[in-house]
């Protein structure tokens, strides 16, 4: 299996490829819909089986029609908000003229495959801000998952996270990494190893904001951007994952700093690809000791965040010179 987070620039679009059943999370703006035609166009055996419209914002929808006029789509998924704009008047224009199956959000589970299920939750109906209506789907596959939440808001992720109940392995950051989202009520639920930030470099809405990115760097996650690294790849068997990118050259975790710039040095991580063996697992280097720790390790609370450097596989750490700890023996 494999899901693609597309840099759609201050968009979303995640398309799921298991075999011969294909799903489409979003297109970003209209001026990305051509981009995300040619993107997944390979991947298409036959039909497009699901497409999920999260919310009915331009930067989710917009490429919609595009994708509609380029496949035969079988079913189509959306918060079932009515909208009053030329995009939302566009997208349900080619819904309509799709002829294909229509589905208001609501709880349901999709089997997508051999041992694969596409879990969605109907967390809220109606409110007044189009974020929270966002369609949220949970992806299980034999021992992996992956969680979208579109644009939904953190007064509303502790739902989420009652419905997930459980660690998921990566998470598509709320709301492009907004600090409206992200909460620490869903992160301590879901502790996902990887957290992917769909955003547009120099986007006028400062995304990702400083606090998320703290609380993803407290509980370890590795974070990722589009803005960054481009198209990011999440290649999976059910148990741990592979990242690939399309800006390798350009790899480096999203971390808290003043200005949103990330600031680790080249020698701290190398992100593009995590090692198969132990993929998933997060290391936690000491840069004054040179001793590398499991994440649950009690040596780790103690040590200070300029010290704190985070590798994504053990080769990684003794490839930069580290050492592993004696008490956790990482």
């Amino acid at each position: 299996m494999t899901i693609h987070y597309l840099d759609v620039g201050q968009g979303d679009s995640i398309f799921i490829d298991y075999g011969n059943y294909e799903v489409l999370i979003d297109a970003g703006t209209a001026g990305y819909g051509a981009k995300v035609v040619n993107y997944i166009r390979p991947y298409v055996d036959g039909d497009l089986e699901l497409v999920i419209c999260t919310h009915i914002h331009a930067d989710h929808i917009g490429g919609i029609p595009a994708v509609l006029a380029a496949f035969n789509v079988e079913m189509v998924i959306d918060s079932g908000e009515v909208g009053t704009t030329a995009t939302w008047r566009n997208y349900m224009a080619a819904v309509d003229k799709e002829g294909c199956t229509f589905l208001v959000d609501k709880d349901m589970q999709i089997d997508i495959g051999e041992n694969a299920w596409l879990n969605i939750y109907d967390i809220v109906d109606g409110d007044s801000d189009t974020n929270n209506n966002s369609v949220v789907a949970e992806l299980d596959y034999s021992g992996f998952s992956a969680l979208f939440t579109g644009d939904l808001d953190s007064k509303y992720e502790s739902i989420v996270a009652e419905r997930v109940g459980k660690r998921v392995d990566v998470f598509k950051a709320g709301h492009h990494g907004s600090n409206t989202a992200n909460s620490q009520a869903l992160l301590n639920i879901i502790k996902p190893s990887l957290v992917i930030i769909s955003y547009g470099e120099g986007n006028m809405y400062g995304h990702p904001h400083q606090e998320p990115l703290i609380r993803f760097k407290s509980i370890g996650a590795l974070v990722l951007g589009t803005a960054i690294s481009g198209d990011i790849t999440v290649t999976t068997s059910g148990q741990g994952y592979n990242i690939t990118t399309s800006n390798a050259s350009r790899d480096t975790p999203v971390s808290p700093s003043a200005n949103i710039i990330p600031v680790t040095t080249p020698t701290q991580v190398s992100p593009s690809v995590v090692d198969s063996n132990t993929a998933g697992t997060i290391y936690i280097g000491n840069s004054n000791t040179k001793k590398f720790h499991t994440s649950t390790c009690s040596y780790v609370k103690s040590i200070s965040p300029e010290n704190k450097v985070i590798f994504t596989s053990r080769a990684e750490a003794i490839a930069q010179g580290y050492v592993p700890c004696k008490v956790c023996k990482p």
